[in-house]
């Protein structure tokens, strides 16, 4: 009885250090038009530091970007037809827990004003 309790608290707890401490290797999300709520293809999404990866929108206004840097970056979405915006992707309101934005396991949503 004891062994079988040690045994799934090593294991529970093997679980939740790995699931905290695993990187996300990429961005991902949508681009929608802000009017209309229509997907945006096309888009150029890129990383805000010295060597940024890029990618773009798909039909459906999905992007996936690798993300290989030694931390996390906020992400600039350019195209010619919207104004570009750019998204934090990792913030704290007044010292309180972090939030992440197109880096976690659900895809976040982006929405661009037309110009």
């Amino acid at each position: 009885m004891i062994k079988n309790t040690v045994t799934i608290i090593a294991s529970s707890l093997t679980v939740i250090l790995t699931g905290c401490s695993g990187k996300q290797n990429f961005y991902h999300g949508y681009v929608y038009d802000l009017d209309t709520r229509k997907p945006l293809k096309n888009v150029t999404v890129k990383e805000c530091n010295l060597k940024p990866l890029t990618g773009s929108t798909d039909s459906t206004g999905y992007f996936n970007i690798e993300n290989n840097t030694q931390g996390i970056s906020d992400l600039v979405f350019i195209t010619t037809t919207h104004k570009q915006d750019t998204a934090r992707t990792v913030w704290s309101q007044h010292g309180e827990r972090i939030e992440y934005s197109f880096i976690n396991k659900k895809p976040d949503t982006i929405y661009l004003k037309k110009l």
